[in-house]
């Protein structure tokens, strides 16, 4: 599996995780500011290949949703409900 969902706080965070390399993370924390904004930019990257790409180009916006759908999972499964 590439891809392994695991809430941590902080320091849990930087001492399990910082000693650790990932293949597409990267190891930094999904819910901070790089990673919200690395969805948001995914995201608007995939709608820009799905509006203006021609024919199997479009293809290439799935590989760009990916991130844009494992920070809306994080917040549906950990983050909201701290605002509860």
């Amino acid at each position: 599996m590439i891809v392994i969902m695991m809430p941590f706080h902080t320091d849990c965070f930087s001492r399990e995780l910082k000693k650790t390399t990932a293949l597409i993370l990267a190891n930094e924390p999904i819910n901070g500011v790089l990673g919200t904004f690395g969805a948001i930019v995914s995201g608007l990257g995939s709608l820009g290949f799905l509006f203006f790409a021609d024919g199997l180009m479009k293809w290439f916006a799935l590989p760009l949703v990916i991130p844009t759908i494992y920070r809306i999972m994080v917040f549906v499964l950990y983050e909201r409900h701290l605002y509860d």
